[in-house]
Formats: C-alpha cells, sequence, structure tokens
C-alpha cells in the first residue's frame, strides 16, 4: 500500500524524530520470544549479534495439499497486515519497526488477534538499511531473526503468516535513489535491470534459507506494489518485466529445496494489484510464473482491493493528497465489489488457483466522529467487500496501518469500541456467512419491448431469488416468442463475468425447463461450452441468443399458453449486475 498517505499527522512528527533518535538496531532485541525450537547462533553481523536462533532446528511438516486446500482444510476466512512496522522506513536510514509510530509487535497482539476471529497475518517486510552492498546483498542476521521472531508469534497464537519484499524500491514516487526494486528507472533506462534482479535473487536466497525449515503456515509474497510511476499501468511491457522480476524470485526461491521447493508464494500484479491489473496480466499469460511440477498448485495470486479509490485511498486526513475523501457510495460502486470478486472467482479460483486480497479496508479513524450515515456506509462496504470474498474463495487480509485504517488495538488485538469495534464486527460477520446484504432494488428504466424484468422466486414460489430477471410476456410477446428465429436482445452495461442460463416458465400448466447454459465463464473467457446459439457483440455490448437453439425442449415452449422468460446470472451478488440497458424479442 501507499502508506505513507495514512500517516496522520502526529505519526509524521513522530517518525521524523524517530528519524534522528532510533537506531537500525531497535529490531535486535527480545530474539527468540515465541519460538518453538531455537538453536545457538554461531554467526553475527554488523547490525548487531544475536544470542539465541529462533529457527526451527530441523524441518516442520508440509502439507501435500494446493494452495486452495489449505486455504479451505485450515479454514483460513480472514487475515489482517501487520502493517507499518516491520515494512516502516525513514528515508535513508534503515527500516524501523518503531519508526512510523506503531509498537513493536508482541505475542499479546497476537493472542488477541486469533481471538478476535484472525486467521492468517501479512507481515510486510522491508529490508532497506539491513543489507550490504554487491555482490552479495548479505542481510543482517538481526533482521532475519526479528522476522523469525515475529513469525513465531504468530503460529505460537495459532495463525499463518505471511513474509515479503515490501517497500525495497516502491515505497516512494519515482524518482527512486536508494532502493533496489528501480521499476520505474529500469522501464525508463536508467537503471540497470541485470543488477536489481542479481540483488532480488540474492535477497530471496537469504531470506529462503533462513525460514526454510518453517512449515508451509508461512507463506512467501515475492514483492509489493511494484510500479513504474503510474500505479494502474497495464501496459504489456510492463507486465513482462514484472512476470519476468516475479519468476527471478520464484526460482531463486525454489533452488534452496527443502520446504521451500514446496512452501506457498504468492504473486502481484502492477502497481496497486487491484483486480483488473492482475486479470489482465493473466490473459496474456504474464501473471503466474512457471513453477515446474507444482503447476499452479503452489502459487497464490494477490490482488489488493480499494475500489472505488475515492472511497478508501484518497486523502483520509486534511495532511494528505489532492483528492478528498468520499463519503458515500453509489450502488453501482457496490456491484462492482461483487462483480470483480466473481470474475476473479470464475478466472482463478474455479481454476484450482488460491487467491488473497493481500490488502484491502477503508479509513475508521476519520470516520469514527462523523454522522450516523457516514458510519453505516463504512461498516456496509466492509462487509460487502468481506462477504463478496467468502462468497467467491478470496481470502481477504486486511490493511491495518495502525493510523486511519486501524481496527484493532495493537497493545491487545482487539479492537476499540465505537466504529472500531462495529467494523470487526462486520468483518466476522461477512466471511462466516452472517452477513445478510440488503434487497436489490428493481430497475424501472429497462428498454425494448420486453421492458422492465421482477425477480424470480424461490422454489417455495414465495421468496425472491435475486440471481434471476423474470419478464412476463404479454400476448404479443408470448406470439412473436413462439415464431420460428426469433432472439432474445440483450444490451449490457458491460460482458457478463460469470455463468448465466436462460430458462422459460409456463406458469398455467407449472411448468419449468431449464434451458444449457446460455454461458460457461471460465478462465477470464466465456465460451459456448453447450452449443447454445449466441453472438457477443463487443463494441455494442449486446447478446444475442438464439431462442430455438437455446431452449432445452423448444416444441414444449410453442405450445405453452403463455410464458415468463428468465435470465438466471451466477456472476455477482444478484442479476442487476448484469447491468442490463434493454431487453428485446426480435424476429
Amino acid at each position: 500500500m501507499k502508506t505513507n498517505r495514512f500517516l496522520t499527522l502526529p505519526a509524521i512528527l513522530i517518525a521524523l524524530a524517530l528519524t534522528f533518535s532510533c537506531s537500525s538496531n531497535d529490531d535486535n532485541s527480545s530474539i527468540g520470544d515465541g519460538s518453538s525450537s531455537s538453536s545457538v547462533l554461531v554467526s553475527s553481523s554488523s547490525s548487531g549479534s544475536v544470542a539465541t536462533d529462533p529457527r526451527p532446528s530441523s524441518p516442520q511438516a508440509m502439507l501435500n495439499k494446493t494452495a486452495l486446500q489449505y486455504f479451505n482444510d485450515e479454514g483460513i476466512k480472514a487475515g489482517w497486515n501487520l502493517g507499518n512496522t516491520l515494512d516502516a522506513v525513514n528515508v535513508p536510514s534503515a527500516a524501523s519497526e518503531t519508526a512510523w509510530g506503531n509498537p513493536k509487535a508482541s505475542q499479546a497482539l497476537f493472542n488477541g488477534l486469533k481471538a478476535s476471529g484472525i486467521d492468517i497475518v501479512r507481515i510486510p517486510c522491508t529490508w532497506i538499511g539491513h543489507v550490504g552492498g554487491a555482490p552479495d546483498y548479505t542481510i543482517s542476521e538481526a533482521r532475519l531473526a526479528r522476522v523469525a521472531e515475529v513469525v513465531n508469534m504468530v503460529h505460537n497464537a495459532g495463525m499463518k503468516a505471511i513474509i515479503n519484499i515490501h517497500h525495497d524500491g516502491n515505497y516512494t514516487q519515482p524518482p527512486n535513489t536508494w532502493g533496489f526494486l528501480k521499476f520505474a528507472e529500469v522501464t525508463r533506462g536508467a537503471a540497470n535491470e541485470a543488477q536489481v534482479k542479481a540483488q532480488l535473487v540474492a535477497m530471496w536466497t537469504q531470506i529462503a534459507n533462513y525460514f526454510i525449515n518453517y512449515g508451509d503456515y508461512l507463506i512467501f509474497e515475492t514483492m509489493n506494489e511494484v510500479h513504474s510511476g503510474n500505479w494502474g499501468s497495464t501496459l504489456p511491457a510492463e507486465q513482462d518485466r514484472l512476470f519476468d522480476w516475479n519468476q527471478t524470485a520464484l526460482n531463486a526461491i525454489r533452488a534452496t529445496g527443502g520446504n521451500n521447493a514446496m512452501r506457498f508464494v504468492a504473486v502481484p500484479g502492477l502497481g496497486s494489484t487491484e483486480p483488473n491489473i492482475v486479470l489482465a496480466a493473466h490473459s496474456r499469460g504474464k501473471l503466474l510464473p512457471a513453477d515446474g511440477a507444482n503447476g499452479v498448485s503452489k502459487l497464490i495470486v494477490s490482488v489488493h482491493f480499494y475500489a472505488p479509490s475515492a472511497y478508501t485511498v484518497a486523502s483520509a486526513t486534511p495532511t494528505q493528497g489532492n483528492e478528498p475523501l468520499r463519503h458515500t457510495i453509489t450502488t453501482a460502486e457496490l456491484n462492482a465489489i461483487d462483480t470483480e470478486a466473481a470474475h476473479i472467482k470464475s478466472t482463478f479460483i474455479d481454476n484450482g488457483i488460491a487467491v488473497y486480497y493481500g490488502e484491502w479496508g477503508a479509513p475508521t479513524n476519520v470516520r469514527s466522529t462523523m454522522n450516523e450515515t457516514v458510519k453505516s456506509t463504512h461498516v456496509d462496504y466492509i462487509s460487502r467487500v468481506a462477504a463478496a470474498a467468502r462468497a467467491n474463495g478470496i481470502v481477504p487480509i486486511y490493511w491495518d496501518d495502525g493510523g486511519d485504517f486501524k481496527v484493532l488495538e495493537r497493545s491487545n488485538g482487539s479492537p476499540k469500541t465505537g466504529l472500531w469495534a462495529d467494523v470487526l464486527t462486520a468483518y466476522m460477520d461477512a466471511v462466516n456467512g452472517r452477513y445478510v446484504p440488503p434487497a436489490p432494488t428493481l430497475p424501472t428504466n429497462i428498454t425494448g419491448n420486453l421492458g422492465n424484468y421482477q425477480f424470480g422466486t424461490q422454489e417455495n414460489d414465495i421468496d425472491p431469488n435475486y440471481t434471476q430477471a423474470l419478464w412476463i410476456l404479454s400476448p404479443e410477446n408470448v406470439t412473436l416468442a413462439k415464431q420460428a428465429g426469433t432472439k432474445l436482445v440483450l444490451h449490457f452495461s458491460e460482458f457478463p463475468f460469470g455463468n448465466m442460463q436462460l430458462v422459460w416458465q409456463g406458469p398455467t400448466n407449472k411448468l419449468w425447463w431449464n434451458a444449457k447454459d446460455i454461458i460457461e465463464y471460465s478462465d477470464g473467457t466465456a465460451t459456448n461450452t453447450y452449443g447454445v446459439e449466441w453472438v457477443w457483440e463487443s463494441n455494442t455490448n449486446i447478446l444475442t441468443i438464439d431462442l430455438s437453439a437455446a431452449l432445452a425442449d423448444y416444441a414444449e415452449f410453442t405450445e405453452q399458453p403463455d410464458i415468463n422468460l428468465i435470465i438466471a446470472y451466477y456472476g455477482g451478488s444478484n442479476v442487476n449486475d448484469l447491468g442490463i440497458i434493454s431487453a428485446s424479442l426480435v424476429e
């Protein structure tokens, strides 16, 4: 995350003060706390010697599971980021755990997180100031040991852990004068890519070797939000470069062998790594690196979800940025949350590829003193994102920076009363299936001779079925529908991102006839698997369906005295997500 945008003014002043008062050795104390197995460490570094080695002394068990199976079987539903802590850094001095105003991580924090319902903790790690020069780029033992100590505390609390290379190059907007992941500089030809990749290999080789004995509860994430200066870039040349860097990092990890040969590794997309960025790269085959015999089973796609940005990552306080933070959110923006999650599911989850929202959230502190409407909208947003993630098999990992995005107290892992507690409750309810979304509103402005639809009903013929758009055909349209060659023409706001089915109903005779699926959406591509005649016009977003080819029994259909047509959509929270603009029957 673009973390420096979320430092409150007091935190900024603290960070400036600590720049002059803190040394890089603040990470070196208490090494070994929370470790279930340690041994004497015989080496030391310029950053300070370490008395004990916090790592397991022998390889821990690795379960022979895919990442998707592991998430499901281990019940990993909700995550949390230890933000602005091990990723905090004072330019140009070393990364410092307390530099941005948060206390050092403790066992009490992680015990509280587990009690609050958290299953996995992402530990963003910045290594700047703890790395030697070329060609070895040696990482200090003290820094590695502190990261291990935090991982141990997470594990001892009963949770899983993720570590990465976080702000080592993408902390500030270009020009980047001090980090090593000089993506922007390499992109414009101002830095040596071979040198960048050499350091990437050296660092991941050391990190992987240091943590080689850890079980599969420890996940590696190659890097964080690397970009060229354009946070929303989907340029093929930049996709290709990041794909190569992810491949380089993965190769270095796998080359260390041992448990790392099977360790789960997460890979991000460019910049903000929002869904559209990740999906664009994947559509070109430039997201998931090759992983040998593992295939995609040990890889995880890391997506960051901050949509809509004006509601989540605009200036959260008056001292930050130029774009004002918006405190309202539209129905279309809420529907997009479900649509994007469904698109991720059909592209990755349905094809056996695990996905987590490595970061998501919205600023709570700034809204905690506002009116009840603002607070209610904020809680609804949290519920909607978490519920959409759960419904589509995505693990959401909340971004908590200890400031504006704070949810839980760093002292004990529990929320403050008020809006913070409401956010946590909403989060836990959503990931545990207790969130009940508000009933969608029927559209009133659909054009065409079919006009507006109503929602279908559940099997009890009473409760609404929000996945179904039902048109009760007029006598004129019944006659038209029975004519050979008649087509159903639907104009959408965008292409459907999920399976869709055409159903017809003979209400007088109580007949239901399920068609073959019209569209099967898999691996990011809509297919005509079932042989139904349909044509999609990408320039107009119009879908044309031949009724005689789409219906399971067209002869039975034409014998009905009255007819209802139903479109069932499984790519969002409800059929409104299709964004139907017009619906017509045409000869």
